[in-house]
């Protein structure tokens, strides 16, 4: 039997056995007495040992010669063997279920506060969202109160920068604790480096007799997170452009008179964040940033998923992706990417990632 590569090192009457598992601490699969499965072994392997080596739920191959040699009947555990594992049950959800795991509010760079957010998604049909503004967590408690009063599930959330040579990369990190002191030290930081970068641009725009100050685009921000978008929205309040896609192409978008390179994390930096605050790391729309050549070294540094379905991802790109999470043993997130900004916005729950796919992910975090 064939299952991970891993090797048994436990001996059964005497002969060693290597049936390519490492059992370790589940102790020995085969019964000395009787020389048959010792289906509490087995038991313990397919719910504790195989999903901590990431074999298990997607290797079927693995799952079907572990329920043969079960047989399919009720397992029992023997007197003296390791305690079963208490391992939480995942919340059922619904297949058809719409999950919307990627969305923006005030706090970042979305037109819309994180109670209205969540009324919005409601309307359409969402049942759990998660609130991933950039580089902030402040919207957090009331998009958690909202979804409990319109009984819906909450996944806190967010959405960081992370530069690769003149490239921005960003990673979402889902179930992290938001109340930590190193997380929000990570996030003032952040935000303070986004003030600097944001009065340099608006340096650069009074050098071309663009009037605008840093008050007038604080004003379009309903949080301490100040970005392009909302310089934009200024100018356009203020009657020197017609539209943010015009303030983008005169001004500020990449490459442009008064765009300024913001201060961004590193990968590692990045995950190591997401991770320490409980969370797990989810590469966020892949086919934007076309780097795929780093996946696997994401994975090496903490990566468990990517955002396979977005509204911005075509078919070739979802069949991509479904093709690398399958490689890497990823699991596959969607969600809107909603901002309430612009017409090109889709609504919340035009993306959704798939219910199996996010019971992988609740594997990885506390709610």
């Amino acid at each position: 039997m064939n299952i991970g590569g891993y090797t048994d090192k436990c001996k059964s009457g005497g002969a060693a056995r290597q049936p390519d598992i490492d059992f370790g601490a589940i102790g020995c699969m085969m019964s000395p007495r009787d020389k048959k499965p010792n289906r509490a072994g087995i038991a313990q392997l397919v719910e504790y040992k195989l999903p901590k080596l990431g074999v298990a739920g997607s290797n079927p191959a693995a799952r079907s010669t572990v329920s043969l040699l079960i047989g399919g009947a009720p397992l029992k555990y023997r007197k003296g063997s390791p305690a079963r594992p208490q391992i939480p049950a995942a919340p059922r959800v619904d297949a058809g279920a719409t999950i919307d795991l990627h969305l923006h509010s005030v706090h970042s760079d979305g037109a819309l506060s994180p109670a209205d957010l969540v009324l919005r998604a409601h309307a359409a049909g969402v049942t759990i969202v998660s609130l991933t503004d950039h580089d902030s967590v402040r919207g957090v408690p009331e998009a958690r109160e909202a979804c409990r009063r319109e009984g819906m599930t909450f996944i806190p959330g967010m959405e960081l920068g992370v530069g690769i040579g003149s490239d921005e990369v960003h990673i979402l990190g889902y179930g992290i604790d938001t109340k930590g002191r190193p997380l929000q030290n990570a996030l003032d930081q952040l935000a303070g480096e986004r003030i600097d970068r944001m009065e340099k641009m608006l340096a650069a725009l009074g050098k071309l007799g663009v009037g605008i100050t840093l008050e007038d685009v604080q004003a379009q921000t309903g949080g301490h997170i100040v970005g392009r978008l909302h310089l934009a929205a200024a100018l356009v309040r203020l009657g020197h452009v017609g539209s943010h896609g015009e303030a983008f192409q005169r001004w500020i978008g990449a490459g442009r008179p008064a765009y300024v390179q913001r201060q961004l994390l590193t990968l590692r930096e990045a995950i190591d964040l997401i991770r320490e605050a409980g969370g797990v790391a989810v590469v966020a729309h892949p086919g934007l940033t076309r780097r795929d050549e780093l996946i696997e070294y994401l994975v090496r540094l903490g990566v468990r998923g990517l955002e396979v379905y977005h509204p911005k991802h075509d078919f070739v790109d979802v069949s991509r992706y479904l093709k690398m999470c399958a490689k890497y043993d990823l699991f596959a997130t969607g969600g809107s990417d909603f901002h309430g900004v612009g017409a090109l916005d889709k609504p919340p729950g035009s993306a959704s990632t798939p219910a199996d796919q996010y019971a992988r992910l609740l594997k990885y975090i506390t709610l």
